[in-house]
């Protein structure tokens, strides 16, 4: 399933003009031009991290287009189930970043680094997504239970 600039936006809760900033500055985004949906999964993840990074840590976009790229890339490859409970650890220094269990599992640095909890991202885009359906959206399509016989049946009950 494939996303559209719109989609995005308004489940990662980001306004037009943010996200023409961000295609400006971020290379991943860059490239994605149109009406028609081009954005994965993975994208909606690595998005709303990067939204969560700029909103809460306060890093500025501009600071995290050298590892646009990487963050995408991670989030593109693992499903979100395998990710939920997993860290986001970004090297500025090295302008590179990790999935790991823990934080201890980062490589040693000389810079700095931010750790990015995906769980609570994850819990967050999957409450916006479902956000329209409740349980009782398709209970008119319920049927009552009724007794199917197949081809090996029929043809014994009728010897």
């Amino acid at each position: 399933m494939k996303f559209t600039v719109g989609q995005l936006r308004e489940t990662i809760g980001i306004s037009p003009e943010t996200f023409r900033h961000w295609k400006r500055v971020l290379p991943p985004f860059a490239a994605r031009v149109g009406r028609t949906p081009a954005f994965s999964w993975g994208d909606l993840l690595s998005a709303a991290v990067i939204n969560h990074l700029t909103d809460h840590c306060g890093v500025r976009v501009g600071h995290l287009a050298t590892v646009a790229q990487k963050i995408v890339d991670l989030c593109n490859a693992t499903p979100w189930t395998a990710l939920d409970g997993n860290l986001l650890i970004v090297n500025i220094g090295s302008n590179d970043c990790v999935i790991a269990r823990e934080a201890t599992d980062a490589a040693s640095t000389d810079g700095a680094l931010i750790v990015c909890f995906l769980a609570p991202i994850i819990t967050r885009l999957r409450a916006m997504l479902l956000r329209d359906q409740s349980p009782a959206t398709q209970a008119h399509l319920r049927f009552s239970v009724i007794e199917v016989a197949n081809e090996q049946q029929t043809t014994r009950l009728a010897k």
